[in-house]
């Protein structure tokens, strides 16, 4: 299988799949990052509102999630050897996990 390159020089790709954006996120993109942020928001802010009954607590909380989701990212990308993060997209299933 030929490895795959990642470009952090270019912006990430609006219809990017997921797990080459968490992999781009784990490399620092932050445009990545929000890019799936964006993507997942309005159903996840919906999930926090059914359970809080509270826009506003729900925006918190959704913003709570985000915060740790990066954290995630960032503790991935110091953990991961050099290997790892030239091919992102071998870890996807371990990069994008909601808290």
């Amino acid at each position: 299988m030929p490895r795959m390159k990642t470009n952090l020089s270019t912006a990430p790709r609006a219809d990017a799949p997921d797990a080459t954006l968490a992999g781009r996120g784990a490399l620092g993109d932050t445009a990545a990052f929000e890019i799936l942020m964006r993507r997942h928001n309005r159903m996840l802010f919906r999930t926090a509102r059914a359970i809080l009954r509270d826009d506003a607590e729900a925006e918190d909380a959704l913003q709570e999630a985000y915060l740790h989701a990066y954290e995630a990212l960032m503790r991935l990308r110091r953990a991961a050897p050099p290997s790892c993060r030239c091919s992102p997209a071998r870890r996807s299933t371990q990069l994008w996990i909601p808290t």
